[in-house]
């Protein structure tokens, strides 16, 4: 789907859903020379600071301070975005986190138990 995609000189970023986002897919994608958005799921190992863990468990340690807000329309969120790896991919992403409240351990502002967004390091 990407390849073809390219092929008719799609213009942007690619984006990808939960469904697609995926180590095979995430590595093809800067092979052709373009960047990502894609939907983490939650079960995903990542590696920060030199631990290995699955990512909800990584967002429920991040610390109120490192929580910035975003407006979304009216409605006020918290990020807070990391360079880290995720094991099977071959090249460096940053994760962005969201919170409904700064002062929860991990919320998902769109009805999942939690929400992570990987972007590609371009």
């Amino acid at each position: 789907m990407i390849d073809d995609a390219l092929k008719r000189a799609s213009p942007g970023d690619v984006t990808c859903d939960r469904y697609c986002t995926s180590a095979k897919v995430l590595n093809h994608i800067p092979r052709k020379q373009r960047a990502y958005v894609g939907d983490v799921k939650l079960n995903w190992k990542v590696v920060s600071t030199g631990q290995e863990q699955k990512l909800q468990d990584m967002a429920r340690q991040m610390p109120w301070e490192a929580k910035k807000p975003i407006r979304m329309g009216k409605t006020r969120y918290w990020y807070c975005r990391k360079q880290m790896r995720i094991p099977d991919l071959t090249h460096p992403v940053r994760i962005v986190l969201l919170w409904r409240e700064r002062g929860d351990q991990w919320h998902d502002v769109s009805g999942y138990n939690a929400r992570g967004i990987v972007l590609s390091p371009n």
